[in-house]
């Protein structure tokens, strides 16, 4: 049973709000407090929900994010008013461009002084409205048993929104006025909603987000799951690709695998779904597998930038898609005839491309589409199928054999290749294995290609806005998540710059299962390979553009010995080995992280 806040005979807004957290099953806030929502952190806390106070909303944004993937319910994030809600729509744009749930919490300026230029005033609904599921606002126009109702329905209503708008984790918004929160109610029981008056559009709303809830869990249309088998097995070089929104669905996708028996390519946050131990592992011959398939089946991702818009160069121009997912705003882009029961999509307009949506619940409709695999009408092309295997395991091998070769050889100075060559020698005998952030765009690259995950919901990454910054607040979510699991955070010396300050933040919850490593190349791309020449005049004496730190770079252990962290510097592969193996033995009994 949820904890919640003393019972009073005149509880605050505050304590509305905070119960209505707590028995809606929110558990994690991150925030940054201030006026007016100080209080409201502490009466969080009296209701059982931890608050993590962050360094800024941003920051605070992005580790609620990766508290609802990995948990798949959403945690809060709460921000004051007017700046700190403008900081709080980052967070709300990352969790709807990458499907996370989140639920957004901002003060806002007493419903009395609106207009008249109260503080830090805004029309902060309009500002959420775009990207949240919902946005909603409290009437404080009513009686006090209908307003505090009003208020904890507001915040019900975002927790559900969160979870399942449109059957896929969103953003939802409620805005809380000054007013609201110092005001005391008349009843406890205020928060009911059946006795709220005037709750009409309250019930229409939790009717719809049911009804979205119910479809969401069930599977794809049966007839249009059979279509898809039977597309499979008649494919001759047949290709399965795991996204992030199968990561809660591991046991259904890998059987789907299993029925497929084809090869694999996960997307960089969907990597452990299918182990990536799995001999058909094809990720090392990804552009080649994916150019040459003829029937691709994607599970729980989407056809956008990292899979080039499933158009050529990166697939054949007569690729066929199979789409499994709940996200039927996302298949319309494709199957553009309607895709509520999974609907062939046709190529007759431009940029669309042939494709059948199976919009469901992603593992009841993979263990559907792994069942009709089996029993598929037609044969399967076997010795088409079984030659298309082995020349991508043979692609695949070799590519890994070169890679190898390359993470092995010593180089001096360090530089990516050889620092991932230490850093996956080391973690591949930490266990159980650790949970791995990856931010920077050669940073990412690498961890892709040079990190290996068996395990899901171990790897989270910049997703798909490439966003920048949420680094370290996913790996703070991670470490609070699993104190006793290992956290590598491993960070681009740019990226890491967007989210510095929260290095202090992981000191100060103490969070010793959290390891930060910066590969600090001193800028951004190919800042370190660079000519000052291409710099044209008049500006021939700045720095590069992609040029950060200076002739001497950035010390980061400093920075982070004065946060708090054990902080290690290593510029050879020798040291950098010597330095991992005094601080993955302290992983998860240390008192301080480790940079």
């Amino acid at each position: 049973m949820p904890q919640t806040a003393p019972r009073t005979a005149n509880p605050d807004g505050y304590t509305l709000v905070a119960n209505a957290l707590a028995q809606s099953g929110v558990r994690m806030v991150f925030g940054v407090v201030g006026i007016p929502i100080t209080p409201l952190a502490t009466a969080a806390q009296a209701a059982g929900v931890r608050f993590i106070a962050m360094r800024t909303e941003t920051a605070a944004g992005y580790a609620a994010c990766a508290w609802g993937y990995l948990t798949g319910h959403p945690a809060a994030l709460l921000a004051v008013s007017g700046p700190g809600a403008v900081n709080a729509i980052a967070g709300a744009c990352h969790a709807e461009a990458n499907r996370m749930p989140l639920v957004v919490l901002c003060g806002a300026c007493s419903t009395d002084e609106e207009g008249l230029g109260g503080f830090q005033e805004a029309d902060q609904r309009a500002m959420m409205r775009p990207h949240c599921a919902v946005a909603l606002r409290p009437n404080a126009n009513e009686t006090d048993a209908a307003s505090g109702a009003a208020l904890s329905n507001a915040i019900r209503l975002a927790v559900e929104a969160a979870a399942v708008a449109d059957g896929v984790p969103r953003a939802a918004y409620v805005d809380l006025p000054a007013d609201m929160l110092i005001r005391r109610y008349d009843r406890a029981e205020a928060s009911d909603a059946s006795e709220a008056a005037g709750s009409s559009d309250v019930v229409e709303l939790s009717g719809s987000l049911q009804m979205q809830a119910a479809r969401a869990a069930r599977g794809a249309a049966p007839g249009a799951v059979r279509e898809a088998a039977e597309l499979l097995a008649s494919a001759s070089r047949p290709l399965l690709i795991v996204g992030q929104g199968a990561a809660h669905s591991a046991g259904e996708v890998a059987e789907l695998a299993r029925a497929l028996d084809a090869p694999f390519v996960p997307l960089p946050m969907g990597k452990g779904v299918v182990p990536d131990s799995n001999d058909l592992n094809a990720s090392a011959a990804r552009s080649t597998t994916l150019r040459e398939c003829d029937v691709c089946v994607v599970v729980g991702g989407r056809l956008d930038w990292m899979l080039g818009l499933g158009r050529p160069p990166t697939f054949a121009h007569d690729v066929k898609f199979v789409l499994v997912t709940a996200d039927v705003a996302d298949a319309s882009r494709h199957a553009w005839i309607g895709v509520d029961q999974g609907v062939k999509a046709q190529a007759s307009r431009a940029g669309r491309v042939h494709a059948l949506a199976l919009t469901g619940a992603v593992g009841r409709t993979s263990l559907l589409l792994a069942n009709e695999l089996r029993a598929a009408r037609l044969p399967r092309s076997r010795e088409a199928q079984r030659a298309w295997k082995a020349r991508v395991q043979a692609t695949a091998s070799h590519r890994r054999a070169e890679l190898d070769a390359r993470l092995r050889r010593p180089r001096q100075p360090l530089d990516f290749y050889a620092a991932f060559g230490v850093l996956r020698s080391a973690l591949l005998r930490v266990a159980p294995e650790p949970v791995v952030i990856a931010e920077g765009a050669n940073t990412m690259d690498m961890c892709r290609l040079a990190l290996a995950h068996d395990r899901p919901l171990s790897k989270l990454d910049a997703g798909a806005w490439g966003t920048m910054g949420v680094g370290l607040p996913y790996a703070i979510a991670a470490a609070l998540r699993q104190p006793q699991r290992l956290v590598v955070a491993i960070e681009g010396d740019s990226a890491l710059g967007f989210s510095l300050a929260e290095l202090e933040t992981a000191a100060r919850f103490k969070l010793g299962n959290l390891l930060v490593l910066v590969m600090n190349n001193g800028g951004i791309y190919g800042a370190d390979r660079r000519s000052p020449a291409c710099n044209p005049a008049p500006f021939a004496s700045d720095p590069a553009p992609t040029a950060l730190g200076g002739a001497q770079g950035v010390r980061h252990d400093t920075v982070a010995a004065g946060f708090g962290l054990h902080a290690f510097r290593a510029s050879s592969p020798g040291e950098l080995q010597a330095r991992l193996g005094e601080a993955l033995p302290r992983g998860r009994h240390a008192r301080a992280p480790t940079l």
